[in-house]
């Protein structure tokens, strides 16, 4: 009974934690627009070999209170692990944005991953770097590559006999466009998942995400759910 109420007690922390930091956030700008998204994504992973995986993703993202289509993306990545505990991943993403003009947009990121184990809580930090541009628009014409770096740090919670373990992370952005670099988004997360065996994992998520360095600076409230099914082609 102790160590259930430890467990709770923790996951009660994270969760204050995620929305004091949010709010203080908030509460520090004056102009902030706020809305309501969500995100469906169903992923495809192959496991080719021991240290190498390709994933195929697509995904949809909805705005204006989760009911006008925003995007539509497809993802492709392989990744290749290093060691137990250390990977590294390239892919790209084509976009399909709801905008007047060209809306197709191709953004390719490298990253790299590390993670390790204490007792039941699992850490992670990701590092991450990106490249957007618009498709069919010339440089000449205005289309500016927008660059982030992006780091990501997390936990993830095993709780014993229970199948919805929690996880929690907390992401960083800092841009570099039109000659202009700087912190300009910070995404706060928390959700969990559901191993389905055979069947693959449905995940679920809330995520507060903040912009800033803007007169006007959106704060984002995001629901979403995701599905992925591995493919085990390679064999021990």
């Amino acid at each position: 009974m102790d160590n259930v109420r430890i467990k709770i007690l923790v996951v009660v922390s994270v969760l204050s934690l995620l929305f004091n930091n949010s709010n203080a956030l908030a509460q520090s700008e004056t102009y902030v627009v706020k809305d309501l998204e969500s995100w469906y994504t169903i992923e495809a992973k192959a496991k080719l070999t021991k240290n190498i995986r390709l994933d195929l993703a697509q995904s949809l993202r909805l705005d204006n209170n989760a009911s006008t289509y925003q995007q539509a993306f497809t993802d492709f990545s392989a990744r290749y692990r290093l060691t137990k505990s250390w990977n590294v991943k390239s892919g790209f993403r084509l976009i399909n944005e709801a905008k007047e003009g060209s809306n197709r947009h191709l953004r390719y990121f490298v990253s790299t991953t590390a993670k390790y184990k204490l007792s039941e809580i699992t850490l992670y930090h990701r590092l991450m770097y990106t490249n957007r541009n618009e498709l069919g628009l010339s440089k000449d014409a205005g289309d500016d590559h927008i660059k982030n770096l992006r780091f990501k740090t997390g936990a993830k919670y095993g709780i014993k006999n229970w199948k919805l373990d929690p996880n929690a992370s907390i992401e960083i952005f800092r841009r570099y466009q039109d000659g202009e670099v700087g912190w300009n988004k910070v995404r706060f997360k928390l959700g969990t998942e559901l191993d389905l065996k055979e069947f693959g994992e449905l995940g679920a998520f809330y995520a507060i995400e903040k912009e800033f360095g803007r007169s006007i600076q959106p704060t984002n409230y995001i629901i979403g759910l995701n599905y992925s099914y591995t493919f085990k082609l390679y064999k021990k």
